[in-house]
């Protein structure tokens, strides 16, 4: 039982350091492949999801701006056609009037009869009032600001 060492004997045992450097190196590079993965994994989906968000918030910019449009156009057309009504009106009621004054006997009648007129005239602008500029409506009951509000 004894050796050239000094009578004892050695046990040989195997070197595990090698194999275990290298299997737990192994194993690292597989984790670390394993969360690059997962990492790109999320990235990609994170990506997507503000991909889809940027759409949908182009997508509703571009309704809104469509739908501003079409509201600016009515409100332009609505204007326009309240001035034209008023026009028409007050046309109508000056037409009746002086045809009236024509037909009056005296000049107290004429008097009353413009009176009259002017006090529906009045009326009129009260009730409907005529823009001066159908742009400028649009602007503020689009885009109200402070100054620009009735």
């Amino acid at each position: 039982m004894s050796d050239e060492n000094g009578g004892r004997r050695q046990l040989e045992l195997p070197d595990r350091r090698k194999t275990t450097y290298d299997d737990l190196a192994k194993r690292l590079d597989a984790h670390i492949a394993n969360m690059e993965a997962r990492f790109r994994r999320w990235l990609i989906r994170g990506l997507l999801a503000f991909a889809i968000i940027g759409l949908a918030s182009a997508v509703g910019l571009v309704g809104f701006g469509l739908v501003l449009s079409a509201q600016n156009q009515r409100t332009l057309e609505l204007c326009e056609s309240t001035n034209a009504r008023h026009d028409n009106a007050i046309n109508a009621l000056t037409i009746g009037s002086n045809l009236d004054q024509k037909n009056a006997p005296t000049e107290a009648a004429k008097a009353e009869i413009r009176r009259r007129r002017d006090v529906t005239i009045s009326l009129i602008d009260a009730v409907s009032p005529k823009e001066a500029d159908c742009r400028n409506p649009v602007k503020v009951k689009v885009q109200p600001t402070p100054e620009a509000t009735p």
